[in-house]
Protein backbone atom coordinates (compact mmCIF):
# COMPACT_ATOMS: atom_id res chain seq x y z
CA UNK A 1 0.00 0.00 0.00
CA UNK A 2 1.18 3.52 -0.78
CA UNK A 3 1.15 6.67 1.31
CA UNK A 4 -1.88 8.79 2.20
CA UNK A 5 -2.85 10.97 -0.74
CA UNK A 6 -5.76 13.04 0.67
CA UNK A 7 -6.58 15.16 3.69
CA UNK A 8 -8.46 12.97 6.20
CA UNK A 9 -11.03 15.73 6.76
CA UNK A 10 -12.07 15.26 3.14
CA UNK A 11 -12.41 11.49 3.52
CA UNK A 12 -14.23 10.94 6.85
CA UNK A 13 -17.50 12.46 8.02
CA UNK A 14 -16.31 13.76 11.39
CA UNK A 15 -19.70 14.19 13.05
CA UNK A 16 -20.44 10.49 12.56
CA UNK A 17 -17.25 9.01 13.95
CA UNK A 18 -15.64 9.06 17.39
CA UNK A 19 -12.07 9.14 18.60
CA UNK A 20 -13.07 7.52 21.88
CA UNK A 21 -16.05 5.48 23.04
CA UNK A 22 -17.19 3.07 25.75
CA UNK A 23 -18.47 -0.47 25.32
CA UNK A 24 -20.29 -2.40 28.03
CA UNK A 25 -19.47 -6.05 28.72
CA UNK A 26 -22.03 -8.42 27.19
CA UNK A 27 -23.64 -5.75 25.01
CA UNK A 28 -23.80 -4.93 21.32
CA UNK A 29 -21.41 -2.36 19.78
CA UNK A 30 -20.88 -0.75 16.39
CA UNK A 31 -17.78 1.20 15.41
CA UNK A 32 -18.14 3.46 12.36
CA UNK A 33 -15.67 4.52 9.72
CA UNK A 34 -17.91 6.81 7.59
CA UNK A 35 -15.46 7.30 4.71
CA UNK A 36 -16.20 8.66 1.25
CA UNK A 37 -14.44 8.83 -2.10
CA UNK A 38 -12.73 5.51 -1.54
CA UNK A 39 -12.46 2.17 -3.30
CA UNK A 40 -12.32 -0.18 -0.31
CA UNK A 41 -11.85 -0.16 3.47
CA UNK A 42 -9.75 -2.36 5.70
CA UNK A 43 -9.86 -2.64 9.51
CA UNK A 44 -7.07 -3.21 12.03
CA UNK A 45 -7.07 -3.77 15.76
CA UNK A 46 -4.45 -3.19 18.47
CA UNK A 47 -5.13 -4.58 21.91
CA UNK A 48 -4.87 -2.46 25.02
CA UNK A 49 -1.16 -2.12 25.85
CA UNK A 50 -0.47 -3.99 22.62
CA UNK A 51 2.45 -3.26 20.30
CA UNK A 52 1.25 -4.55 16.93
CA UNK A 53 -1.73 -3.98 14.66
CA UNK A 54 -3.73 -7.02 13.57
CA UNK A 55 -5.47 -7.00 10.19
CA UNK A 56 -9.16 -8.02 10.11
CA UNK A 57 -10.07 -10.79 10.64
CA UNK A 58 -7.71 -10.81 13.68
CA UNK A 59 -9.36 -13.96 15.05
CA UNK A 60 -8.62 -17.49 13.89
CA UNK A 61 -10.94 -18.44 11.02
CA UNK A 62 -11.46 -21.96 12.41
CA UNK A 63 -12.63 -20.49 15.71
CA UNK A 64 -15.05 -18.02 14.14
CA UNK A 65 -18.38 -17.70 16.00
CA UNK A 66 -21.34 -15.35 16.32
CA UNK A 67 -19.46 -13.36 18.95
CA UNK A 68 -16.62 -12.45 16.62
CA UNK A 69 -16.53 -8.98 14.99
CA UNK A 70 -18.06 -8.68 11.51
CA UNK A 71 -18.16 -6.00 8.82
CA UNK A 72 -21.26 -4.30 7.38
CA UNK A 73 -22.21 -1.49 5.00
CA UNK A 74 -19.35 -2.13 2.56
CA UNK A 75 -16.93 -2.38 5.47
CA UNK A 76 -17.98 1.03 6.79
CA UNK A 77 -19.17 -0.52 10.08
CA UNK A 78 -17.45 -2.94 12.41
CA UNK A 79 -20.00 -4.84 14.51
CA UNK A 80 -19.31 -6.67 17.78
CA UNK A 81 -22.34 -8.56 19.10
CA UNK A 82 -21.08 -9.62 22.53
CA UNK A 83 -18.49 -7.25 24.01
CA UNK A 84 -15.81 -8.83 26.18
CA UNK A 85 -12.72 -7.55 27.95
CA UNK A 86 -10.59 -8.78 25.05
CA UNK A 87 -12.32 -6.23 22.80
CA UNK A 88 -10.72 -3.30 24.60
CA UNK A 89 -8.19 -1.48 22.44
CA UNK A 90 -7.87 0.70 19.34
CA UNK A 91 -9.78 0.07 16.11
CA UNK A 92 -8.45 1.66 12.90
CA UNK A 93 -10.21 1.85 9.55
CA UNK A 94 -8.17 2.71 6.46
CA UNK A 95 -9.65 3.95 3.17
CA UNK A 96 -7.83 2.80 0.05
CA UNK A 97 -7.96 3.97 -3.54
CA UNK A 98 -8.38 1.74 -6.57
CA UNK A 99 -4.59 1.82 -6.91
CA UNK A 100 -4.34 0.42 -3.38
CA UNK A 101 -3.00 3.69 -2.03
CA UNK A 102 -3.96 4.87 1.45
CA UNK A 103 -6.39 7.77 1.17
CA UNK A 104 -6.77 8.21 4.91
CA UNK A 105 -7.38 6.39 8.19
CA UNK A 106 -9.19 6.98 11.45
CA UNK A 107 -8.76 5.35 14.86
CA UNK A 108 -11.34 4.83 17.62
CA UNK A 109 -10.25 3.84 21.10
CA UNK A 110 -12.74 1.55 22.85
CA UNK A 111 -12.73 1.22 26.62
CA UNK A 112 -14.70 -1.72 27.99
CA UNK A 113 -16.56 -1.47 31.28
CA UNK A 114 -18.97 -3.43 33.43
CA UNK A 115 -21.74 -1.95 35.55
CA UNK A 116 -25.04 -2.71 37.32
CA UNK A 117 -28.48 -1.86 35.97
CA UNK A 118 -30.29 0.41 38.41
CA UNK A 119 -33.89 1.62 38.38
CA UNK A 120 -32.86 4.43 40.72
CA UNK A 121 -29.45 5.73 41.77
CA UNK A 122 -27.66 4.84 44.95
CA UNK A 123 -26.79 8.07 46.72
CA UNK A 124 -24.13 8.64 49.35
CA UNK A 125 -24.50 11.88 51.29
CA UNK A 126 -21.88 14.11 52.87
CA UNK A 127 -20.88 13.97 56.52
CA UNK A 128 -20.93 16.80 59.04
CA UNK A 129 -17.54 18.47 59.18
CA UNK A 130 -15.81 20.64 61.76
CA UNK A 131 -13.75 23.72 61.02
CA UNK A 132 -12.43 27.01 62.34
CA UNK A 133 -12.67 30.53 61.00
CA UNK A 134 -10.03 31.07 58.33
CA UNK A 135 -9.64 27.34 57.63
CA UNK A 136 -10.72 25.11 54.73
CA UNK A 137 -13.28 22.30 54.70
CA UNK A 138 -14.77 19.99 52.07
CA UNK A 139 -17.94 17.89 51.70
CA UNK A 140 -18.38 15.00 49.24
CA UNK A 141 -21.66 13.79 47.74
CA UNK A 142 -21.88 10.81 45.35
CA UNK A 143 -24.48 9.27 43.06
CA UNK A 144 -24.09 5.77 41.60
CA UNK A 145 -26.39 5.71 38.57
CA UNK A 146 -25.39 2.29 37.29
CA UNK A 147 -25.65 1.64 33.57
CA UNK A 148 -28.38 4.22 33.06
CA UNK A 149 -25.88 6.79 31.87
CA UNK A 150 -27.63 10.00 30.87
CA UNK A 151 -26.86 13.70 30.73
CA UNK A 152 -29.79 14.29 33.08
CA UNK A 153 -28.05 12.40 35.89
CA UNK A 154 -26.73 15.06 38.21
CA UNK A 155 -25.16 15.73 41.59
CA UNK A 156 -25.40 19.41 42.62
CA UNK A 157 -24.93 21.67 45.65
CA UNK A 158 -27.27 24.47 46.80
CA UNK A 159 -27.50 26.96 49.65
CA UNK A 160 -30.57 27.71 51.77
CA UNK A 161 -31.99 29.93 49.00
CA UNK A 162 -31.50 27.16 46.40
CA UNK A 163 -28.74 29.07 44.63
CA UNK A 164 -26.14 26.78 43.10
CA UNK A 165 -22.91 26.86 45.06
CA UNK A 166 -20.74 26.53 41.94
CA UNK A 167 -21.55 30.15 41.00
CA UNK A 168 -18.24 31.98 41.45
CA UNK A 169 -19.95 35.34 41.31
CA UNK A 170 -22.36 34.65 44.18
CA UNK A 171 -19.97 32.52 46.20
CA UNK A 172 -16.32 33.48 45.56
CA UNK A 173 -15.21 31.55 48.66
CA UNK A 174 -16.89 28.33 47.52
CA UNK A 175 -15.79 25.79 44.94
CA UNK A 176 -17.62 22.76 43.49
CA UNK A 177 -15.81 20.05 41.53
CA UNK A 178 -17.56 17.16 39.75
CA UNK A 179 -15.72 13.99 38.75
CA UNK A 180 -17.10 11.11 36.67
CA UNK A 181 -15.93 7.66 37.72
CA UNK A 182 -16.38 4.11 36.47
CA UNK A 183 -17.15 5.13 32.88
CA UNK A 184 -19.62 7.86 33.80
CA UNK A 185 -21.76 5.54 35.93
CA UNK A 186 -20.72 7.26 39.18
CA UNK A 187 -20.68 11.02 39.68
CA UNK A 188 -18.85 12.50 42.65
CA UNK A 189 -19.30 16.16 43.63
CA UNK A 190 -17.04 17.88 46.16
CA UNK A 191 -18.03 21.17 47.75
CA UNK A 192 -15.17 23.19 49.27
CA UNK A 193 -15.28 26.26 51.49
CA UNK A 194 -11.90 27.80 50.77
CA UNK A 195 -11.93 30.32 53.62
CA UNK A 196 -14.37 29.66 56.47
CA UNK A 197 -16.23 32.64 57.93
CA UNK A 198 -18.40 32.81 61.04
CA UNK A 199 -21.58 32.96 58.94
CA UNK A 200 -20.84 29.53 57.43
CA UNK A 201 -21.59 27.87 60.78
CA UNK A 202 -25.16 29.16 60.64
CA UNK A 203 -25.99 27.89 57.13
CA UNK A 204 -27.38 24.67 55.68
CA UNK A 205 -25.79 23.22 52.54
CA UNK A 206 -27.82 20.83 50.40
CA UNK A 207 -26.71 18.16 47.93
CA UNK A 208 -29.21 16.84 45.35
CA UNK A 209 -28.69 13.52 43.57
CA UNK A 210 -31.14 13.38 40.66
CA UNK A 211 -31.53 10.81 37.88
CA UNK A 212 -32.85 10.90 34.33
CA UNK A 213 -35.94 8.92 35.34
CA UNK A 214 -36.76 11.09 38.35
CA UNK A 215 -36.89 8.02 40.58
CA UNK A 216 -35.00 7.65 43.80
CA UNK A 217 -33.79 11.25 43.85
CA UNK A 218 -32.07 12.08 47.11
CA UNK A 219 -31.55 15.28 49.09
CA UNK A 220 -28.91 15.64 51.78
CA UNK A 221 -28.58 18.62 54.10
CA UNK A 222 -25.31 19.11 55.91
CA UNK A 223 -23.93 21.59 58.45
CA UNK A 224 -20.51 22.97 59.21
CA UNK A 225 -19.82 22.93 62.93
CA UNK A 226 -17.30 25.10 64.68
CA UNK A 227 -14.46 23.11 66.18
CA UNK A 228 -14.02 23.76 69.89
CA UNK A 229 -10.73 25.30 70.97
CA UNK A 230 -9.21 23.60 73.99
CA UNK A 231 -7.03 25.83 76.16
CA UNK A 232 -4.84 24.17 78.75
CA UNK A 233 -4.32 26.40 81.80
CA UNK A 234 -1.13 26.01 83.80
CA UNK A 235 -1.55 26.42 87.56
CA UNK A 236 1.27 28.43 89.10
CA UNK A 237 2.16 27.44 92.70
CA UNK A 238 3.42 30.23 94.90
CA UNK A 239 6.20 29.95 97.50
CA UNK A 240 3.67 30.16 100.34
CA UNK A 241 1.70 27.25 98.84
CA UNK A 242 4.88 25.22 98.57
CA UNK A 243 5.64 25.86 102.24
CA UNK A 244 2.11 24.79 103.14
CA UNK A 245 2.69 21.46 101.40
CA UNK A 246 6.28 20.76 102.46
CA UNK A 247 6.03 21.74 106.16
CA UNK A 248 3.46 19.08 107.16
CA UNK A 249 5.47 16.44 105.31
CA UNK A 250 8.61 17.38 107.24
CA UNK A 251 6.77 17.20 110.57
CA UNK A 252 5.31 13.78 109.78
CA UNK A 253 8.69 12.37 108.72
CA UNK A 254 10.33 13.76 111.87
CA UNK A 255 7.75 12.13 114.14
CA UNK A 256 8.19 8.79 112.35
CA UNK A 257 11.97 9.00 112.80
CA UNK A 258 11.78 9.85 116.52
CA UNK A 259 9.20 7.14 117.23
CA UNK A 260 11.34 4.54 115.47
CA UNK A 261 14.50 5.58 117.33
CA UNK A 262 12.87 5.45 120.80
CA UNK A 263 10.94 2.25 120.42
CA UNK A 264 13.33 0.43 118.07
CA UNK A 265 14.29 -2.40 120.42
CA UNK A 266 10.73 -2.98 121.66
CA UNK A 267 9.46 -3.18 118.09
CA UNK A 268 12.25 -5.59 117.21
CA UNK A 269 11.52 -7.85 120.17
CA UNK A 270 7.82 -7.83 119.39
CA UNK A 271 8.46 -8.94 115.84
CA UNK A 272 11.01 -11.60 116.76
CA UNK A 273 8.71 -13.10 119.37
CA UNK A 274 6.26 -14.05 116.65
CA UNK A 275 8.67 -15.45 114.10
CA UNK A 276 9.41 -19.22 114.30
CA UNK A 277 13.03 -20.09 113.91
CA UNK A 278 12.73 -22.87 111.36
CA UNK A 279 16.43 -23.06 110.88
CA UNK A 280 16.91 -24.20 114.47
CA UNK A 281 16.16 -27.86 114.19
CA UNK A 282 17.42 -30.64 116.41
CA UNK A 283 16.36 -34.25 115.83
CA UNK A 284 13.31 -33.25 113.94
CA UNK A 285 11.98 -30.82 116.59
CA UNK A 286 11.30 -27.15 116.06
CA UNK A 287 12.18 -24.58 118.64
CA UNK A 288 10.61 -21.22 119.29
CA UNK A 289 12.00 -18.40 121.32
CA UNK A 290 9.85 -17.67 124.30
CA UNK A 291 9.09 -14.19 125.43
CA UNK A 292 10.94 -14.82 128.70
CA UNK A 293 14.03 -15.91 126.79
CA UNK A 294 13.97 -12.71 124.76
CA UNK A 295 14.00 -10.59 127.85
CA UNK A 296 16.93 -12.63 129.26
CA UNK A 297 19.06 -12.04 126.16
Amino acid sequence: MGNTTHNTSEIFIKDRIADFDYARVGKYKKIYCCARNYDRIIWEFKKKDGLHWQLFPWFHVNRMSDNQPSLQDKNQTLRIIDIGWSNEGIYRCTALSSENNIIGNHSTKIEVYSCVDRVKPEAYGPKTQYGRVGGTVSFTCTGDFGCTSDDANDVSWYDENYDTLDDDTLFPRYNVTNVDRSKHTIEESTFVIKTIEQTDFKQNFTCYVSSAYGKGDKKFTVHLKEASVEITKMTLITAEEIKGIVAPCVVILTLVFVFTAVFYFRIKLFILSRIPYWHLRDRGKSYFIKNSDLYNM
